[in-house]
């Protein structure tokens, strides 16, 4: 039997009030989620949204339906403190909303502006490396530092391509750290001074349950000219 959805508990059965949109049902309460991200994720999108959204995160926190999520989205977050990943989810998908941009396009421009932010920060270093092989071999451990979930590993598909594979995502995470991961790793490349770089999504597999959701493997195919 399928995980009941908090947001059908928090929204009952008021024909008079629209439900929310998928990616705002959360699996979990906010905060119990057992899938977590870095408090710099949440710091980044806090800070994208002030600077850059119609109305700052006065409008995001209007544009929350559920009290608790408001509440959980309310709070200041830290830098190097882990939290439950989904109600990020649910706030790009509100400012995505707000925005009137499509979740994935909303996310990639976000994402950017993150990645941009931390590239030339904690990630400088890596842009050392001589060649986008190299780099593209030190993608993995980047994205292990946002996610206490997932194991990605890089392996060769050919002389110019990497293909980058996570295991144990949640399927319903997928649609958004598709476009996250996507962005991070062209940005990444674009930055080391590499031209025209791809990175193309694959076909999410389902390979198991965790914690009563569908988990599986995302996998990232990488080229370069």
């Amino acid at each position: 039997m399928s995980k009941r959805l908090w947001g059908e508990v928090a929204m009952g059965h008021n024909d008079a009030v629209p439900p929310p949109p998928a990616h705002e049902v959360l699996p979990f309460p906010p905060g119990d989620g057992p899938f977590r991200v870095k408090g710099v994720a949440y710091r980044g999108h806090c800070e994208y949204v002030e600077r850059f959204l119609a109305g700052g995160l006065a409008a995001q926190q209007a544009g929350v339906v559920d009290a608790r999520l408001r509440g959980f989205l309310g709070q200041t977050f830290l830098a190097a403190s882990w939290y439950d990943v989904y109600p990020l989810v649910a706030a790009g998908s509100v400012c995505a909303r707000i925005a009137g941009r499509t979740l994935p396009d909303f996310l990639r421009v976000r994402a950017r502006y993150q990645a941009e932010q931390d590239l030339r920060g904690v990630y400088r270093a890596a842009l050392t490396v001589a060649s986008p092989a190299l780099l593209a071999e030190r993608l993995p451990p980047m994205f292990q530092r946002y996610f206490d979930f997932g194991e990605a590993q890089v392996s060769e598909a050919g002389p110019r391509a990497r293909d980058v594979q996570v295991a144990g995502v949640p399927a319903t995470l997928a649609p958004w750290l598709g476009p996250i991961l996507q962005t991070f790793s062209l940005t990444a490349l674009e930055y080391n001074g590499t031209r025209r770089p791809e990175a193309k999504l694959l076909p999410f597999r389902v390979t198991g349950v965790t914690h009563g959701l569908d988990v599986g493997v995302m996998r990232l195919a990488i080229s370069w000219p």
